[in-house]
Formats: structure tokens, C-alpha cells, sequence
């Protein structure tokens, strides 16, 4: 794979940055291709230099973010516009002409909360609206991280809970169309 990356980016007030980019993956292989065999009617997935993605985007974020004294934030935000063609002849069965284009939008955010007596208590989480890389269609994604932390002898040790993943939420389901037509889905859960 070969990749061109072209990035401005710019940080305001300390906190605030900004990322402004495009990015050109000749023989793009991030992701597994569908190979039919047209004898047998079975369908696979390899990993393949199976076309060329092009890729727009903008982000900005906060970095943790004073409220209060006892309280802090951090968001992120990126859309990015993605515009796949396959290579002709790959042996997919989907069109030769296959483009799978799309916009998506990608939202994080964290809090945390200082307590009394050296506690900390945390959530953090992500949305991800529909998105397209490669052949794929990937459905929206979401998740809910909680965390507390207690610390002992002025910082040096520190006991931690994490909750990954608080609702069960967090999956993966990808499609390939070709047209209306779906031709293949691949769900993944915890």
C-alpha cells in the first residue's frame, strides 16, 4: 500500500486543536476484500491491494478542559469524506466498477471528577455514525467507559477500576453492497 498524507494542523489557547487533511491509499489492502469463486459458489475474504481509497477530513478537539476545580472535559470531533474505487478484475463478483463512497462523523468525549481524600472518578465514550472504507459498510458504532482511581502516599501508588465497554455496546457489523443489493455482512460483538 502506498499512502500519501497531507495534514495542517494548528493548536489554539493550549487546549484547542485543529486537523485539516487528505490522504491517497494506492493499493489499499487496511481491510479484507471478498473473493468469489464462481465453481464451487463459496465466498472469502483475503487481504488484497484492491484499489485506491481517497480521503478527506477535518477535526477538532478540547483537551482537558478545566470546569471547575474538581472537574474537567475532553471532546473530539472529525468528519471525513471517503471516496473508495476497486481495481478491475479483482474477482469479488461485485461489479467491476465497484466506488463506495460516503461521509461520516466521529464524536469522543471524557470527564473526570476529582474527589476528596485523592479519588477520581472518570467516564469516556465514543459515537461513530455510519461509515465506508473499502468494499465495507460499517454501521454506527457507540461505547461507555467508566473509571475510579484512588491514589496512596502522595501519588505514588494508585489503585484503579476500569469498566470497558459499560452498556455491552460496542460491535462491529460491516456490509458490502453492491448497488441495493447486499452481498455479503460480517457482525462482530463482545
Amino acid at each position: 500500500s502506498y499512502s500519501h498524507n497531507v495534514t495542517l494542523s494548528g493548536v489554539f489557547l493550549s487546549r484547542i486543536s485543529v486537523n485539516v487533511g487528505y490522504m491517497r491509499d494506492k493499493n489499499f489492502n487496511d481491510m479484507q476484500m471478498p473473493v468469489f469463486d464462481p465453481d464451487s459458489g463459496m465466498m472469502g475474504m483475503v487481504f488484497e491491494n484492491a484499489g485506491i481509497q481517497n480521503m478527506a477530513y477535518v477535526s477538532a478537539g478540547l483537551s482537558e478542559q478545566p470546569i471547575t476545580k474538581w472537574w474537567n472535559i475532553t471532546v473530539n470531533a472529525s468528519y471525513r469524506y471517503t471516496n473508495f474505487k476497486a481495481y478491475k478484475g479483482l474477482g469479488t463478483g461485485l461489479d467491476d466498477n465497484y466506488n463506495n463512497i460516503g461521509h461520516s462523523f466521529f464524536g469522543y468525549g471524557s470527564t473526570t471528577f476529582f474527589l476528596p481524600k485523592s479519588f477520581k472518578l472518570g467516564l469516556s465514550g465514543y459515537y461513530a455514525t455510519p461509515q465506508k472504507a473499502g468494499f465495507y459498510d460499517i454501521a454506527p458504532m457507540w461505547t461507555v467507559n467508566f473509571n475510579m482511581s484512588k491514589t496512596f502516599l502522595d501519588g505514588k501508588v494508585s489503585l484503579d477500576l476500569y469498566v470497558d465497554d459499560l452498556f455491552n455496546s460496542r460491535c462491529t457489523n460491516l456490509k458490502i453492497y453492491e448497488g441495493t443489493r447486499l452481498a455479503y455482512s460480517i457482525d462482530q460483538s463482545n
